[in-house]
């Protein structure tokens, strides 16, 4: 069913390359996937990689070993958080952190 309260947030990388498995879809030149319906997006949110790397040591520390674009969900959800400071917030964890050993993001 659709809730016209649900609000949906994009979170976007703010350089490319920068968080595995994100894409900046800001400028012209960038590839938007043919199943991205913008029309839903309420608000985009930039975080950067190294927001999206602290994010997944926070995580991993509270027990959830997760990848880059799952940190950078997280932050996202932070954000929002921290602005709206009550209700109810959504996210996905697609990724985890063992693809990650050969990336900067466990060092």
């Amino acid at each position: 069913e659709y809730d016209p309260k649900i609000r949906v947030a994009c979170v976007l990388p703010e350089v490319f390359p920068g968080i595995e498995g994100l894409k900046p879809l800001g400028s012209p030149e960038d590839i938007v996937p043919a199943i991205l319906d913008e029309s839903v997006i309420d608000e985009r949110i930039p975080v950067t990689s190294e927001d999206a790397y602290r994010m997944c040591g926070r995580l991993a520390r509270a027990g959830f070993f997760v990848g880059q674009s799952s940190g950078a969900y997280m932050a996202g959800v932070e954000r929002i958080a921290r602005r709206e400071r009550a209700g109810r917030f959504v996210t996905l964890f697609n990724d985890l952190g063992e693809r990650y050993f050969s990336t900067r993001l466990w060092e």
